[in-house]
């Protein structure tokens, strides 16, 4: 008889979940914070309707980067889908977060390759959005992005 546990990738009995299932939105502060983050950028699976959101999300910031305004994006779905997940390795991602150890959160992300080409697009380019409102996601290089965030079900770009 074939286990369950024997088809995945890792025997979930040999791991506990840090952050309980839920996801939350925010800078890191503790060392158990930082650890969270960690293995939330490890487990997020870019595949099926997460890449496609992430591609969609990105592709059309792009598209829209030298106009002087972009369209809104609207995050989605039902309690406990990883709505929250979603966001929290997008801000990570966007900004390649760098963590305590030096890991930066594109190397801990399992990224599509076309995903992973519009994030180097992103940091290539040059940006002129001013946010209004939320919190300012800012990349290596400095560059102002627009970014807000409304806990529940709804993420917008500015």
């Amino acid at each position: 008889m074939t286990l369950v546990r024997d088809v995945l990738d890792r025997d979930p009995s040999s791991w506990s979940i840090p952050n309980l299932g839920v996801a939350k939105v925010g800078q890191p502060r503790s060392d158990e914070e930082w650890a969270v983050l960690r293995y939330e950028l490890g487990a997020f699976v870019a595949e099926g309707e997460y890449a496609t959101g992430l591609e969609r999300i990105i592709r059309g910031y792009l598209a829209n980067l030298d106009k002087p305004s972009q369209p809104a994006v609207w995050v989605s779905g039902f309690y406990g889908s990883g709505k929250s997940h979603l966001v929290r390795v997008l801000d990570s991602l966007w900004t390649d977060r760098v963590l305590p150890d030096q890991a930066r959160a594109s190397g801990l992300v399992q990224l599509p390759e076309e995903i992973r080409a519009h994030f180097r697009e992103l940091e290539t380019r040059t940006v002129t959005t001013t946010p209004r409102s939320g919190f300012s996601l800012v990349d290596r290089s400095s560059t102002p992005r627009s970014f807000s965030y409304r806990a529940g079900s709804t993420m917008y770009w500015e």
